[in-house]
């Protein structure tokens, strides 16, 4: 099947697909023209290498952790009354 076809059969973009190749996630074979051609198991491949991409990103976006477990709380407490300080109107 063309890159067309596996596409519409995984719901991964055509340059989704082509990003897979070039990351050695994916493997097609060409055509004397130079037409990418994909086998039937290459559907499970694509989808399955479009979860880890995702996951990969979504860990590389993960905000820092703050809380009790980081020790920044008492940090996180004098800024805030800092902040509040600031914000009361001056009492003359």
């Amino acid at each position: 099947m063309r890159i067309g076809e596996l596409s519409a059969r995984t719901g991964a973009s055509r340059r989704s697909l082509r990003y897979y190749e070039e990351q050695g996630r994916l493997v097609s074979s060409r055509s004397p023209s130079g037409q990418r051609h994909y086998e039937d198991n290459h559907a499970y491949l694509a989808r399955s290498a479009g979860r880890s991409v995702n996951r990969s990103r979504r860990s590389r976006r993960r905000p820092p952790r703050l809380g009790v477990r980081s020790g920044r709380n008492g940090s996180i407490r004098a800024h805030r009354a800092s902040v509040d300080d600031i914000r009361r109107p001056a009492v003359r």
